[in-house]
């Protein structure tokens, strides 16, 4: 099974700039005969600039977009060059644009933190069949 990711939700400044995108990433997979899901869930921010020739207004965005940011954070776009992560006020990771990311690839990052969580599943004990 794939991966999906999806904007759950944005932040606007009053000059149309999103300063903050909600990026949600599970996979589900069929573990010991049961469903299970992995996610991770976190907040990028950033810090828009509406006089960049990047600058995309919030009602131009598509969720493509978003994530196009979220996966690659380069400097090409509305979001910049690297991300670190702390904690909202709602205890969401939070990824700012614009400190040190823990690694080159963030997409591949964060997959890797929801396959870890499927590699746990994977190997803990297989639940007690009931004998009825």
């Amino acid at each position: 099974m794939s991966f999906n990711w999806k904007v759950t939700g944005m932040l606007k400044d009053s000059e149309g700039g999103v300063y903050s995108a909600h990026i949600y990433c599970s996979k589900a997979e069929t573990i010991h005969g049961v469903d299970q899901v992995a996610d991770f869930a976190y907040v990028l921010t950033f810090e828009p600039d509406p006089t960049s020739a990047n600058f995309i207004p919030y009602e131009s965005l598509t969720e493509e977009i978003v994530l196009g940011w979220a996966h690659n954070v380069d400097s090409d776009s509305n979001a910049e060059e690297h991300q670190t992560i702390e904690l909202d006020d709602l205890g969401y990771p939070t990824i700012d644009a614009y400190d040190n990311f823990p690694n080159a690839d963030p997409k591949a990052h964060v997959e890797m933190i929801v396959e870890a969580e499927l590699a746990e599943i994977r190997t803990a004990t297989a639940p007690a069949v009931l004998p009825w």
